[in-house]
């Protein structure tokens, strides 16, 4: 047998090793495969500034969210308004509704935000209507 063809049981052994060995160190150096995905956290909603109007003067409220997960978010609004007051939110599900205040008074829009998973805590807005 020529020295130069012959092969060892040994060096056959060597390339799995050596595979086996990186995969090894590849494992370690990143933490070994336990990846802990974060949990999701809640969103952030801004009501926007109060406002002071007239009757009858359309008001657009101007809502934002941050999302730290940078997930979308969904908005939804409600107004609470003085007694007798017909007033309504139009599109109370996107982030500037809008309303026409028919009395005097203060009214109060709160605007909750959702992630698809949580809730914003609630922030709310005052108009004062003359």
């Amino acid at each position: 047998m020529h020295p130069h063809t012959a092969t060892s049981p040994l060096l056959s052994l060597l390339p799995p090793l050596l595979f086996s060995l990186l995969l090894s160190l590849s494992l370690c150096a990143c933490g070994g495969g336990d990846y802990v995905p974060q949990a999701n956290r809640a969103p952030v909603a801004l009501a926007g500034p109060a406002q002071v109007v007239a009757v009858g003067t359309s008001v657009k409220l101007n809502g934002s969210a941050t999302d730290a997960d940078q997930d979308l978010v969904g908005y939804t609004w409600t107004l609470s308004k003085p007694a007798g007051s017909a007033a309504a939110l139009l599109n109370y599900h996107v982030a500037s509704p809008t309303f026409n205040p028919d009395l005097p008074g203060v009214y109060v829009a709160t605007l909750i935000v959702n992630d698809g998973l949580l809730d914003s805590l609630p922030s709310t807005v005052m108009i004062t209507v003359h």
